[in-house]
């Protein structure tokens, strides 16, 4: 009896967890279909309500966007080069300390060695 109550209880909670399994396909299946979609290379490829947007604009507004963007694009360069180089700066200053208290602790331990 006990074998019995075991496995409905063990397909039900296989239940529960395929119910929630599809809550959280439907829910993020969207997000990955954008992130696995490639980026437009041509005017073409890009979706139809953008290029309706990119339509109305003026020759100075395209311009001015095209600068935004690159301006956008050349400061996440710049924020990856700089957090990388941050990160060198800080291991290094962690190498430093770490050797300095190896030095120390060196020092102090054959300062007080018995002959």
């Amino acid at each position: 009896m006990d074998d019995n109550r075991s496995a409905i209880a063990q397909e039900a909670r296989e239940a529960a967890f395929q119910a929630h399994l599809k809550m959280f396909e439907a829910k993020y299946a969207a997000a990955l279909d954008v992130l696995q979609k490639p980026a437009p290379k041509t005017y073409a490829d890009l979706p139809e309500h953008t290029r309706k947007w990119l339509e109305g604009k003026s020759d100075k507004e395209l311009k001015n966007l095209d600068a935004t963007i690159e301006f956008v694009v050349s400061s996440r360069t710049a924020g990856k080069v700089l957090a990388w180089v941050g990160g060198v700066a800080v291991m290094l200053i962690g190498y430093a300390v770490t050797t300095a208290k190896f030095g120390w602790d060196a020092f102090s331990f054959f300062r007080n060695m018995p002959r």
